[in-house]
């Protein structure tokens, strides 16, 4: 959403800068967990074959999508998710 206000670009070039500072967090994020010896290294391979994998696959079929269309997906799935998870805070 910040991006949609912010970046003045499309929304497959907003998604491209997302996954990029996803990279770079989860980069740093590794680091820290690594230095103190918080990694199970099978797990953690698995987890990352797959993020790459999906990444891959998604960023390739988001393009396929009229951008307009993708966005307005987007935004309903989102006003869903908080219906759905405010209404499980709450009961």
């Amino acid at each position: 959403a910040a991006f949609g206000l912010f970046v003045d670009a499309d929304i497959h070039e907003q998604n491209a800068l997302k996954g990029w500072l996803a990279v770079g967090i989860n980069v740093v994020a590794s680091i820290q967990f690594a230095v103190l010896g918080l990694i199970r290294y099978p797990e953690a391979g698995a987890l990352m074959v797959g993020a790459i994998i999906g990444g891959y696959v998604a960023g390739r079929a988001s393009k396929k999508f009229n951008a307009d269309k993708l966005r307005a997906a987007i935004v309903v799935y989102g006003v869903v998710m908080s219906c759905i998870l405010a209404y499980k805070a709450y009961t």
